[in-house]
């Protein structure tokens, strides 16, 4: 059995060796016999991995990977807890359903509007920053785990049904760690903490 798990083991390396060299793909970390962080700028290495290693990848990273479309494999990946597809062009509505996923990071995506339900829902931690979001997503309840979500550097529309949103955010627990401004309107009425 050591063995099997010995080879198992070099042939895994010796893919992920193939990936950096061919596809880009780079290995941060990788366990022996357990967990791997990858890093790559192309879903190719979806269909060089078997089942078992599918199972092994507990963290993706396709940063400025100029991918619009996140291909239906990963869903494969059913371990994966980190998923980074910060600074593309994705659509929310091609990530698959990942039951172990906690952290999604979906900043610098150009995205005007972005469907909560459509993601997978057992997110802990969501980043949306750094978008064209001019909306505080309304159905931020569908999200049952999520603890973090972060906001800023978007065009939020600070109209009264926006500034209740959020304050019904912040009263539900979830954290929002950096401050969001207003794009418009400048300034906001106030009157026992009810917009007016």
């Amino acid at each position: 059995m050591a063995l099997s798990m010995d080879k198992m083991w070099k042939e895994f390396i010796l893919v992920c060796a193939v990936l950096d060299a061919v596809f880009g793909a780079s290995l941060f970390h990788c366990h022996e016999g357990s967990t791997c962080h990858l890093e790559t700028t192309s879903f190719e290495f979806l269909s060089k991995f078997t089942q078992k290693q599918y199972r092994t990848i507990v963290s993706l990273t396709m940063s400025n990977a100029s991918i619009n479309k996140v291909d239906p494999k990963l869903k494969y990946l059913k371990n994966l807890q980190y998923l980074d597809l910060s600074h593309n062009n994705v659509q929310i509505s091609s990530i698959p359903s990942l039951t172990n996923l906690k952290i999604l990071r979906l900043n610098g995506n150009n995205l005007k509007f972005i469907n909560l339900t459509a993601l997978p829902q057992n997110i802990e931690t969501l980043d949306i920053s750094h978008n064209l979001l001019g909306q505080i997503p309304r159905d931020w309840r569908s999200l049952k785990s999520l603890k973090t979500l972060h906001l800023f550097k978007n065009p939020v529309d600070c109209d009264c049904n926006n500034v209740l949103n959020y304050e019904r955010l912040i009263k539900s627990g979830i954290v929002v760690p950096e401050s969001i401004t207003c794009h418009s309107p400048k300034k906001i009425c106030w009157k026992r903490h009810r917009c007016c």
